[in-house]
């Protein structure tokens, strides 16, 4: 890559660019944090504020024997000033997606020979991808965001030995998704650069051994957790059947979704606003640019396979990418076991550096070409910031009435600190609430063993939260569409 002092300010300039679109779209979620916020985010955030009050130190997250959350960890000891807040979660989120844009325009210069802003505009998939995609990616869970970042992180460091072998620890365990990028960076390797020295197989046999030594410390670290438990996630062998299915769901629904061309309403997708979840008119014009991109990618690299190996290894990190992401289509296609559903989404997420690896791969291969390639993804940008306009101002003009927190007020002023509702009422209680409130979960997943048996513990002066009336003679209040009412079963507050 280019050190002239210049150049650096290019980069540097076509960043910043890029982060203020990145923090455009994701401003709502900071400032109306209820827009978009589930028990899934409300976990991380109670396992920050338990992490703030020295009360645990969990690796994973509650409930699972997976998906270790640096979010937590990175939000406790600000939540020791601020306390609960949804903005402080997002935003680490929002770093998480600046580093992760840092690290793509620093390679896609420095390894595809791309101007600053040939960069940006081969980044555009990732900076400004539709409103549902951009929701996810600063979803307080980390799951999201985060493979994205270790994936780059694992290209920029594979030269190292046992540092690799650390950061693959750390993104495995955050998610396993980022698996894909060490597949994808074996195949570049071995396949593609040939690299089968004696000094490569010493570096990668210390990637290896940092790799199981980190692991095994923080998986025994995890045990030390009460609320360790759950299961890896749930893989079964493929079946024809399954795969036809996720087949068909991928291409007619998450593909449509993630690039904004799906028919719908935001609310339908979990967004609390209305406004359309995408542009789609355009569905035809995006399967046209998949296709032509598709052959562009399969003809190119075959006429680099004509070239031999060096040919092949000057566009390793464009087909790094590239195998990332059509990793990521593949595994969902041939692994989910269950029917799929719109929220699957998050599963393909890393399909968007398919597209930024074929982007780079035929602004690399066709310098001419550079231009109109750039203002395509330019084009595909704009329209995409047109339905983010559409939704900074319904968010603006007309924002969301709380959901939660006005039970949370009710509550407190009640002077009640234990409670029982379903999972996804549960903990974004407890969490806005600061934990004041701990409300135990009648339906799984039960993450928190110290919520379920405070309520059987507290049950004469505990409540149970629930949508519909609560039996004859039991209900105290009722705040919006949530009833209020005393609890009688302390069975319900499960722990299987």
């Amino acid at each position: 890559m280019d050190t002239n002092p210049s150049s650096q300010r290019m980069i540097l300039t076509a960043w910043a660019v890029g982060a203020v679109f990145i923090f455009l779209r994701s401003l709502p979620f900071l400032l109306f944090p209820e827009i978009h916020f589930d028990a899934d985010q409300a976990t991380i955030g109670l396992m920050a504020l338990r992490l703030a009050h020295l009360e645990d130190f969990p690796i994973f997250m509650y409930g699972q024997k997976y998906m270790m959350a640096p979010t937590a960890y990175l939000a406790a000891p600000i939540f020791v000033v601020t306390g609960a807040s949804i903005a402080v979660l997002k935003s680490i989120e929002l770093l998480f997606n600046l580093a992760t844009l840092a690290l793509l325009l620093r390679q896609l210069v420095r390894d595809a020979g791309l101007t600053p802003w040939q960069a940006l505009a081969a980044s555009s998939w990732l900076v400004l991808p539709s409103v549902v995609t951009g929701t996810r990616l600063v979803e307080s869970t980390g799951g999201n965001i985060q493979p994205f970042f270790w994936i780059l992180l694992l290209w920029e460091l594979r030269q190292k030995g046992a540092l690799l072998g650390v950061v693959i620890a750390f993104g495995v365990l955050n998610r396993e998704l980022t698996l894909f990028g060490v597949t994808a960076l074996l195949v570049v390797e071995l396949a593609f650069e040939r690299q089968l020295s004696r000094a490569y197989l010493v570096r990668r046999a210390r990637t290896l051994a940092a790799y199981v030594v980190i692991n095994t410390v923080f998986v025994e670290l995890a045990r030390r957790s009460v609320d360790y438990r759950g299961t890896r996630p749930w893989l079964e062998p493929p079946t024809l059947e399954s795969a036809a299915r996720n087949l068909v769901f991928l291409v007619e629904n998450l593909l449509p979704a993630l690039l904004g061309v799906a028919p719908g309403e935001l609310r339908h997708t979990g967004i609390r606003a209305d406004g359309p979840s995408g542009t789609p008119g355009m569905a035809g014009v995006m399967y046209l640019l998949l296709a032509l991109g598709g052959c562009l990618l399969a003809g190119l690299t075959l006429r680099r396979l004509r070239g031999g190996v060096p040919a092949l290894a000057s566009c390793g990190h464009a087909l790094y990418l590239v195998g990332a992401g059509v990793q990521s289509m593949l595994a969902f296609v041939l692994v989910l076991p269950w029917a799929p559903d719109g929220g699957m989404v998050r599963f393909i997420l890393l399909a968007l550096l398919l597209l930024v690896g074929i982007t780079e791969l035929v602004m690399q291969d066709l310098p001419r070409a550079r231009a109109v390639v750039s203002a395509v993804c330019v084009v595909a940008a704009v329209l995409q910031l047109g339905t983010h306009v559409t939704f900074w101002r319904e968010a603006y003009t007309h924002p969301p009435a709380p959901h939660f927190q006005p039970v949370v007020d009710e509550l407190k002023r009640q002077g009640i600190h234990h409670a029982l509702s379903d999972y996804w009422t549960a903990y974004p209680i407890s969490f806005l609430s600061n934990e004041e409130i701990r409300v135990a979960t009648s339906t799984r997943p039960a993450r928190i063993r110290a919520y379920q048996q405070g309520y059987r513990d507290h049950l004469a002066e505990a409540v149970d939260i629930q949508p519909e009336p609560c039996a004859e003679g039991l209900e105290r209040f009722v705040v919006g569409e949530l009833h209020v009412c005393r609890a009688t079963d302390p069975e319900r507050a499960i722990w299987k």
